[in-house]
């Protein structure tokens, strides 16, 4: 057993206040809580002789996260006055914490075996090898404390350092760096750079992993739902085809809209795959035109209530079949074209749709598929322009939003604001492209650098009659 895991059952035997007790000590030695670092036992055990295990303890019970912080004051000074390594120090301060909750990963010694004093003054590069095991259990601590972590791993990015961060981290990977150069260490140079890598790499895969896992969640919670939402008629012992009311098509499109969340938090493009269900799950349920007109003939003979009661159904869906038939196949071309990344020329083929089908035949349902068809591809193409916009892709993201049919977009309040936001980001982008260029003149003497010239052409393409951008262009020539 480790010694923070002892720590930690000792605590939930003895209550959290066993941590300001010298006996912890002792009763970690029954556990064998020092078996990977002998060392361990003597600098645990000064270190609770010294109050630093009540000191955390009072202060933890104010202010978690203040102990964290305190707890690297706390081991630098103990370490001053005592000559035990602080990679051991701290490591004794990390378990406390560990134990009591405050963190949730701990990162162990690089010391090992059974000394756990410094070689003092005496002998410097054995003090400079104490040196680089404490910078590096330091660094190692403030790669886990100073990450910007997602409060939704779903829908924010992974784990990141700010730029403070960094600057923290720089400044203990050049200690690093010399002591390294100065020893002949055999530790690589680019120690701390693998290190912040794996730690970021560990960020995006937690991401990825929990992401994944809903998706897949998600993906099952839309198929039971398929199932049982789906309402199948048979009205006067006459079978039609398959369909979902409002409500049911409601709750497909929210755990619908979750899915697209989850495709774009992925960095994949969304591929319908609710729509491609939804449409295999129907064609089980699909009974034709033609059928449903020879069950209503075959009906004849039955009661004359029954019969008139019938026929009014009946005589409604055959003489609209004809546009439902046009209706479906408009609405399969835009279907075609939005995966051909046509999305101009699909959301005017679901406007289309919806405005050609005058039938008597539940008119309101048909009208809203073709709504939710319109709405769910205006949203892929904002949600793609703004993402174009993130990467530098302005040109794609700007042709995209001008491919879109305008007039279809402003009959719709939601659509217009989805829309202009994905423009606003744009607008910023470009304004901020020009921003940019105008320092590069200022720093580079008067002229364009190489990148600047390639970002004034990408705007100029994107706004050829912006007097700014034309006024640089004629300076450069």
């Amino acid at each position: 057993m480790t010694l923070h895991e002892a720590i930690k059952k000792l605590v939930a035997q003895f209550g959290e206040s066993i941590v300001t007790e010298v006996r912890l000590a002792n009763l970690l030695a029954d556990l064998n809580g020092y078996q990977d670092y002998p060392a361990m036992k003597m600098v645990l055990k000064e270190f609770l002789k010294a109050g630093y295990g009540k000191k955390l303890f009072d202060i933890y019970s104010k202010d978690s996260q203040n102990a964290i912080s305190k707890s690297v004051d706390f081991t630098k000074t103990f370490a001053s006055v005592s000559n035990y390594k602080e990679d051991l120090i701290s490591y004794a301060s990390d378990c406390i914490l560990f134990a009591l909750g405050c963190i949730t990963t701990i990162n162990e010694p690089m010391t090992k075996g059974y000394d756990p004093y410094t070689k003092g003054d005496g002998d410097i590069l054995d003090n400079l090898a104490n040196q680089l095991a404490s910078l590096q259990k330091e660094y190692l601590d403030l790669l886990d404390r100073l990450a910007t972590l997602p409060q939704n791993i779903y829908k924010d990015a992974p784990g990141y350092y700010s730029t403070e961060a960094l600057n923290k981290l720089y400044a203990v990977e050049a200690k690093i760096a010399v002591i390294i150069k100065e020893t002949n260490s055999t530790v690589s140079l680019d120690w701390c750079t693998n290190k912040r890598t794996e730690k970021l790499e560990y960020f995006k895969k937690q991401k990825t992993e929990a992401v994944a896992k809903a998706l897949d969640e998600l993906r099952c919670q839309y198929k039971k739902l398929l199932a049982s939402l789906i309402i199948v008629p048979k009205k006067f012992g006459i079978k039609r085809s398959g369909h979902y009311d409002d409500n049911g098509e409601k709750e497909l499109s929210s755990v619908e809209d979750d899915i697209k969340l989850n495709y774009y938090n992925m960095g994949k493009t969304y591929d319908n795959w609710c729509k491609k269900e939804k449409n295999k799950y129907l064609a089980k349920y699909h009974i034709d035109n033609k059928s449903v007109a020879l069950q209503l003939f075959a009906k004849i003979g039955i009661p004359a209530a029954v019969v008139i009661g019938a026929s009014g159904t009946g005589i409604s869906y055959m003489t609209s079949s004809s546009a439902i038939e046009q209706f479906e196949h408009t609405i399969a071309l835009g279907e075609q074209q939005a995966s051909a990344g046509e999305y101009g020329k699909a959301i005017q083929l679901f406007s289309d749709a919806k405005n050609n089908y005058i039938a008597s035949f539940r008119p309101g349902h048909y009208q809203e598929i073709a709504v939710e068809h319109i709405n769910a591809t205006v949203n892929d193409v904002t949600q793609s322009c703004v993402k174009m916009v993130e990467e530098g892709r302005l040109i794609d993201a700007n042709t995209l939003l001008l491919s879109l049919p305008h007039k279809v977009i402003s009959e719709n309040e939601q659509l217009s604001e989805q829309y202009n936001a994905a423009k606003s980001a744009l607008d910023k982008a470009i304004n901020e492209g020009l921003d940019n260029i105008i320092s590069d003149i200022a720093s580079n003497h008067g002229k364009l650098s190489d990148t600047s010239k390639q970002k004034l052409n990408e705007l100029l393409k994107i706004n050829p009659n912006d007097y700014w951008l034309n006024f640089i262009k004629n300076k450069e020539k």
